[in-house]
């Protein structure tokens, strides 16, 4: 198959800046284009009136961690105003201007065109590094020797230490001078997919990319080997394994860091604050956890820095329900999807739902 070019020049509309002239945006014949390049939106939603307040800031990151570029909201007038003899209630959760306000918090920068496709969105001090090498129909080649050079309050950061390949296909987002439970990160190589009780900090791997992460110096190391150089401590190539490394500061600031292979990464979930491992869909009610699948899965729980394993069993046609594990229990008829309620305990205190 060969590739057909346009038939007809590319044309700006006179609508384009007629109608929505705000500086950096354009509109083509063909595409959009952002601050003199083309754009391609990546949309997802998020209802802020369903997600606790304090999980807005964390729930918006996670989605810019995906590669999403544009969030969309909607206003669920009855979750304002309940009762129509009622006034209209915008505080607590459903406070859709300080919703606005998170979401454009960490103005985006562009590099000056490069081979690979990447940006910076920051508040200046600390943000996140964007990166996409993915294209469809056309894959993009892989990408050699990258490192980033980035300018933050004056401050230089360049990063990793050693140039890493990008692999065709990859699309990932890394932490710069991120703050978590009084430890800084300065970099790594490495997506960001929650905090659990701990605290434990839950990052995910890129195949294909060596995982590596820069600490302050003076930050002790348990749990794996260190290179200090430059003023900082970096653990080099860490492995996506089920033990936490744990690290503390001068202050005695503690974290733990539990990293993720890209295959374990997309069987995770986050429900009331806890992190399981599971290809069944895990959800969350009253503090307890239920697997639903249509046959045997494995749901693996993160506790005490380890993971339990529970073994889920396909019930037969027709059979009764049965408990196979402590806490685990199978029920429904063949054909359906099964739920499997996995007991765990009450909801860790402070563990956000």
């Amino acid at each position: 198959m060969r590739h057909t070019p346009w038939d007809r020049p590319e044309t700006r509309p006179a609508m384009a800046d007629a109608e929505d002239p705000r500086p950096g945006l354009a509109l083509t014949s063909r595409s959009l284009w952002r601050d003199g390049r083309r754009w391609i939106r990546v949309t997802g939603e998020l209802h802020y009136s369903r997600v606790s307040r304090e999980r807005w800031q964390d729930s918006l990151r996670l989605v810019k961690a995906g590669g999403v570029n544009v969030v969309s909201t909607y206003v669920f007038w009855i979750h304002h105003q309940e009762h129509e003899d009622r006034e209209p209630v915008f505080d607590g959760g459903l406070d859709v201007a300080a919703f606005g306000d998170r979401l454009a918090g960490m103005n985006a920068t562009i590099p000056p065109q490069t081979p690979l496709r990447w940006s910076l969105r920051s508040d200046g001090r600390a943000g996140f590094v964007f990166v996409s090498n993915h294209q469809p129909y056309e894959p993009l080649p892989a990408r050699r020797d990258v490192v980033f050079d980035l300018e933050l309050d004056g401050a230089q950061v360049r990063f990793p230490h050693r140039p890493v390949d990008v692999p065709s296909g990859a699309f990932f987002c890394w932490p710069v001078n991120l703050e978590v439970c009084g430890v800084t990160i300065n970099w790594a190589t490495l997506g960001l997919l929650t905090v659990v009780e701990g605290p434990v900090l839950v990052l995910t791997k890129t195949d294909g990319v060596p995982a590596h992460l820069s600490l302050p110096a003076g930050t002790s190391v348990s749990g794996h080997p260190v290179l200090e150089r430059d003023g900082e401590v970096i653990l080099e190539d860490l492995p996506g394994g089920r033990v936490p490394v744990t690290v503390e500061t001068p202050d005695g600031s503690r974290l733990r860091l539990l990293v993720l292979d890209a295959a374990d990464a997309l069987r995770a979930w986050t429900p009331g604050g806890r992190l399981v491992l599971s290809d069944a869909d895990i959800v969350e009610a009253d503090g307890a956890l239920t697997a639903v699948t249509t046959g045997p899965a494995t749901v693996e729980i993160f506790k005490d820095g380890a993971f339990e394993r529970h073994d889920l069993d396909h019930p037969r046609a027709g059979a009764p329900a049965r408990r196979r594990y402590p806490g685990v229990a199978a029920r429904g008829r063949a054909g359906i999807g099964r739920a499997h309620p996995v007991r765990h305990g009450d909801r860790p205190p402070g563990a956000r739902a």
